[in-house]
C-alpha cells in the first residue's frame, strides 16, 4: 500500500512539472529569425532575459524557407526578423502580418570572402578569370542567395562562373563552406565575418551591383504572444542593442 502510495505521489509530481514546464513553454515567443542574425540575437536575448525576467526562442534559418514554413504550413512563429523584404512579401499576402507592424532596424553589406592569399581578388568582376569554387546562398531559399545573384549578374560575369557555383540552404552555410575548405570563395554578409572564429580576407561588393539589404521585423496576426514580441522588439530597437548590433557588423541608423 504504502508502495502505491508513494507511485501516486510520484506520478502526480512528475505530471506537476511537466505542466509547469509546458506552461513556461507556452508563455516564451517564437522568433523566425534570418540566419545571419543567429549570433547577435542569441547574445542579446541573454541581455534581455537578465532585464526582463522573460526568454525568447528561436527558430533561425534562410528567411525565404522560414517564410515558407510560416505561410504554407502554418508553422508557430509569434514574430519574425527577415533579411530582405521578399519573404515579409508572402505573408503579406498570406495576411500573417500587417504592413503597418513591419519595422526596419538595421542593415547589412555584401562581401566576398576567401581565405588564401592566392585567391586575392580587387573586384568581384575577377572571379571571371580565378579558378575555384563559389559558395552562396540559394536565392529561393535566402536572401542572401539573390543580392548574391544579382552581384554576380550585374558585374557580367554570372554566365562565365555558373558552373563553379556552391548552392547552399543559407548565408551561414556558405560562409561554413569556405571555411572548411569546401569553396574558394563565398558571398556573404560582413556581418557573418566574425561567427567562425577565423580571420578571412574580403572586399566589399560594389552597392551597384545588388538591392540595399534591410532588416525588417514584424509580429504575427493572431499571435496570442504579441505584446512579448513588441517588448523584445522594442529592446532590440534600444540604444544598447543598437550598438551591439554595429559591433557585429550590422549598419544601423
Amino acid at each position: 500500500m504504502l508502495m502505491k502510495s508513494k507511485l501516486i505521489y510520484l506520478l502526480l509530481f512528475s505530471l506537476v512539472i511537466c505542466n509547469s514546464c509546458k506552461v513556461n513553454n507556452n508563455d516564451q515567443p517564437m522568433i523566425f529569425a534570418a540566419a545571419s542574425l543567429h549570433d547577435v540575437l542569441l547574445d542579446l536575448s541573454l541581455e534581455y532575459e537578465k532585464k526582463f525576467q522573460r526568454k525568447i526562442r528561436f527558430n533561425f534559418g534562410g528567411s525565404n524557407s522560414l517564410a515558407t514554413q510560416i505561410k504554407s504550413y502554418e508553422a508557430p512563429a509569434d514574430g519574425v526578423i527577415f533579411s530582405g523584404f521578399q519573404p515579409l512579401n508572402l505573408l503579406l499576402e498570406s495576411e500573417h502580418v500587417r504592413k503597418e507592424d513591419i519595422f526596419i532596424f538595421c542593415e547589412n553589406l555584401l562581401v566576398l570572402a576567401w581565405l588564401n592569399d592566392k585567391n586575392k581578388v580587387e573586384s568581384i568582376s575577377e572571379l571571371a578569370s580565378k579558378k575555384g569554387k563559389i559558395a552562396i546562398a540559394d536565392k529561393n531559399l535566402a536572401p542572401a542567395g539573390l543580392y548574391s545573384y544579382e552581384a554576380l549578374n550585374n558585374s557580367g560575369i554570372l554566365d562565365e562562373i555558373s558552373n563553379r557555383l556552391i548552392y547552399l540552404p543559407n548565408v551561414r552555410n556558405a560562409l561554413y563552406t569556405l571555411s572548411t575548405g569546401n569553396a574558394n570563395y563565398a558571398l556573404v554578409y560582413l556581418s557573418d565575418l566574425n561567427s567562425t572564429g577565423k580571420k578571412f580576407e574580403y572586399i566589399l561588393v560594389d552597392h551597384d551591383y545588388y538591392s540595399q539589404i534591410f532588416y525588417p521585423m514584424s509580429s504575427i496576426i493572431g499571435s496570442e504572444l504579441n505584446s512579448e514580441v513588441e517588448l523584445f522588439f522594442k529592446f532590440l530597437r534600444s540604444n544598447y542593442s543598437k550598438n551591439i548590433f554595429i559591433e557585429n557588423g550590422f549598419i544601423v541608423d
